[in-house]
């Protein structure tokens, strides 16, 4: 049977390489932030982007980080217009998140949300609630490995959001979509450094299962890939 107690060692294994976090940034929402409005040329036209600006690179490079936590990494040449100013950075609240990823996602996912992130599903239910417990239970023993070192970790202040796909076809397509350079074959899951997000497919491709002990039954010999989806919810 597939056991949560054996997401410590996975986290710690995968913690050793990941870089701590040990300077406050700051709270999300923060009175005094660089702004901007930026429109960029794509190969679809043009479009508009606003955000907190996060980074300026010497040769014009700009990171944006939207309002729901994407990063949009921008070279000179895709700029068209910059409007900047200074003021207050409001992230979107869990109700805004949400709203955005069932726009892209589409009508028939479901929101689920944990004590820490924020979960859109078109799974059945012990598959949302199997995965929503498998996060949960990552993200507390990743602090805890933290904590054991004396190491101080800023958490996150909204809940992280994460896609769960029925099918491998609706995987592929979305991840398609957001990465067209990436072939996604064989991945049960990944996360997108550039969308803050977490995608990941049903590994049990049942929909008819209602509860978590159905799920860890189902995926028992699957033991690898239920450890790829810790390691991205580590990221």
């Amino acid at each position: 049977m597939l056991r949560f107690r054996t997401v410590a060692w996975i986290v710690g294994m995968w913690a050793i390489f990941l870089p701590p976090l040990t300077k406050d940034v700051g709270d999300l929402r923060a009175a005094d932030e660089l702004l901007t409005d930026v429109r960029i040329q794509t190969t679809d036209g043009e479009r508009q982007i606003a955000g907190r600006v996060v980074a300026e690179g010497a040769a014009g490079e700009l990171l944006v980080e939207d309002s729901i936590g994407r990063m949009r990494q921008l070279v000179k040449s895709e700029l068209l217009s910059r409007d900047d100013r200074r003021g207050e950075w409001a992230p979107a609240d869990s109700a805004e998140l949400a709203r955005q990823l069932t726009a892209e996602a589409g009508a028939e996912f479901g929101v689920h949300e944990t004590e820490h992130y924020l979960v859109c599903s078109n799974c059945g239910t012990g598959y949302h609630q199997f995965i929503g417990k498998l996060l949960e239970t990552v993200y507390s023993q990743y602090f805890s490995f933290w904590e054991k070192l004396q190491v101080s970790v800023k958490a996150p202040e909204r809940r992280l959001p994460v896609l769960l796909f029925q099918s491998d076809s609706e995987f592929q397509a979305f991840a398609a979509r957001i990465h067209p350079e990436t072939d996604f074959a064989g991945v049960p899951g990944f996360y997108s450094v550039r969308d803050n997000l977490v995608l990941v497919v049903d590994l049990t491709r049942d929909r008819t299962l209602r509860d978590v002990a159905s799920v860890r039954k189902k995926l028992a010999d699957q033991p690898l890939q239920v450890a790829t989806i810790v390691h991205e919810a580590v990221h």
